[in-house]
């Protein structure tokens, strides 16, 4: 029978040093499709400006893959706005959305 050691209680866990070059090629790894990607990018970007607020860990990844089937067929970048700026106010994880269908018609031409 094998024996289970168990930390002693009220003993924290032992952290364990992440190795930095593992994490740096974790931070590589994508399971994005490249438009998925394309919308990470562009929900990163507006939240890093601060145009874009959203709920403690909310998860851009997850965001991002819903985001695109509902813009992917969407060519103006004026109509993707509209799009995506009325898609991300209905989104639980958004608190809210602080730039104009204009604003971001710019920002996603620039991408």
């Amino acid at each position: 029978m094998a024996v289970v050691r168990r930390r002693p209680k009220g003993t924290p866990p032992k952290k364990r040093d992440e190795d930095p070059a593992i994490t740096a090629a974790l931070e590589n790894f994508s399971v994005l499709t490249t438009q998925e990607q394309k919308q990470r990018t562009l929900l990163g970007l507006l939240v890093k400006q601060e145009q874009l607020e959203l709920e403690e860990g909310a998860d851009l990844d997850q965001l991002a893959i819903r985001l695109t089937p509902q813009v992917e067929t969407l060519r103006k970048p004026a109509t993707r706005a509209a799009a995506i700026s009325a898609w991300l106010l209905e989104q639980d994880e958004v608190v809210d959305l602080y730039l104009d269908d204009e604003d971001l018609t710019r920002i996603i031409a620039d991408l």
